[in-house]
C-alpha cells in the first residue's frame, strides 16, 4: 500500500452519559467523529473503508434529514465537509475510488456512495438484507444504494487473524484483511489495514469509544448496548478487541467515532496526489 490516511466526514454530539463511563445523567456534550480510512494503492486506485455522507447532504441537509433527526443525532453537517470534497481539496479525483468497504451499511458509513460513480460497495450478505428489512434501526436507508449499481457481497471464509474468528484478504495481498466483528449490526466487519508505517483495525462501530475495550474500564458502553443489534455478539467482538489490544505488537484500533482517536491518526497523505 503506497499510502493510508484518515478523514472524518461528520462531527456528532451525545450526552457523555451515554458513551463515557460513569453516571448515566451526565449531561455534558462528547465530541464523535465520522472516521474513514483512505488507502492508496500502489497503482493509484482509493480503497475508502466506510464513505461517510454524501455531498449532497451537506448542501441540502433539510432535504436529507429532518430538523428533528439531526438534533437526535447532534449531527453539525456546518461543521464538516463531505469525504469526495477533502479528497478532491488534497488533489485526488472521485473517479480513483474504485472501492468502498463497508464496516455496516448504516447512513453515515454509506451515505457517501453517490459520490463515487467509479466504485464497487462491498459488504456483507446480512448488511446488503437489513438495508431492505423494515423495522430494523432507521439507521439503514434503502436510498443510500438507490445509484449503486456495483455491489459484492463477501463471506470471511479464511482462518482466524487479528484474534476475529474469520477473516478474509481482500486483494489477496495482506494489505486489506476484513475480519468479522458482529454485533453492532448483523453483519458488521472490521478492516485490517496494512500501511507504509503501521496496521490499524478500521474496527468501524465495534466500539465507540477506545475504553471500551479495556482501557482503564472494560465496555460496551450504553450507547453501544442500546444501538446493537446482538450484544452477547458485540461483547465477543470487544472482548477480541480487546484482546488484540493487549498484544505487544499490538496494531492501532481505529473506531469511526471516536474523535481522540481521530486526532492522533494521519490526516493527509504521505506524498502529493500526483506522484506516480
Amino acid at each position: 500500500m503506497r499510502d493510508l490516511f484518515f478523514l472524518s466526514a461528520a462531527e456528532f454530539t451525545c450526552r457523555t452519559g451515554l458513551v463515557e463511563p460513569g453516571p448515566l445523567f451526565d449531561k455534558r456534550l462528547q465530541k464523535l467523529s465520522c472516521t474513514v480510512a483512505v488507502c492508496v494503492r500502489d497503482n493509484g486506485d482509493l480503497v475508502l473503508i466506510d464513505a461517510g455522507l454524501a455531498r449532497k447532504t451537506y448542501l441540502h441537509p433539510d432535504k436529507n434529514f429532518r430538523k428533528a433527526m439531526l438534533r437526535l443525532l447532534g449531527l453539525d453537517l456546518a461543521r464538516s465537509t463531505s469525504i469526495v470534497s477533502q479528497l478532491e481539496a488534497l488533489g485526488f479525483d472521485a473517479g480513483q475510488v474504485k472501492t468502498i468497504v463497508a464496516t455496516h451499511c448504516h447512513f453515515d458509513h454509506i451515505g457517501g456512495l453517490a459520490d463515487f460513480p467509479n466504485a464497487e460497495l462491498v459488504t456483507t450478505p446480512d448488511e446488503l438484507e437489513s438495508i431492505g428489512a423494515i423495522g430494523l434501526q432507521p439507521f439503514y436507508r434503502p436510498a443510500d444504494l438507490a445509484d449503486q449499481v456495483r455491489i459484492r457481497t463477501i463471506q470471511l471464509t479464511e482462518p482466524r487473524k487479528y484474534c476475529c474468528p474469520a477473516s478474509l484478504d481482500l486483494f489477496g495481498d495482506g494489505e486489506i484483511i476484513l475480519l468479522e466483528a458482529e454485533g453492532h449490526s448483523p453483519g458488521h466487519i472490521a478492516a485490517a489495514l496494512q500501511g507504509p508505517d503501521a496496521i490499524y483495525i478500521h474496527a468501524g462501530d465495534a466500539l465507540f469509544l477506545d475504553w471500551e475495550i479495556g482501557h482503564g474500564f472494560e465496555g460496551p458502553s450504553r450507547l453501544s448496548k442500546l444501538l446493537c443489534s446482538d450484544a452477547r455478539a458485540l461483547m465477543r467482538t470487544q472482548q477480541n478487541l480487546r484482546r488484540l489490544g493487549s498484544s505487544d505488537d499490538a496494531p492501532i484500533i481505529v473506531s469511526s467515532h471516536d474523535s481522540r482517536i481521530f486526532e492522533q491518526l494521519p490526516h493527509t497523505p504521505l506524498a502529493p496526489a500526483s506522484t506516480p
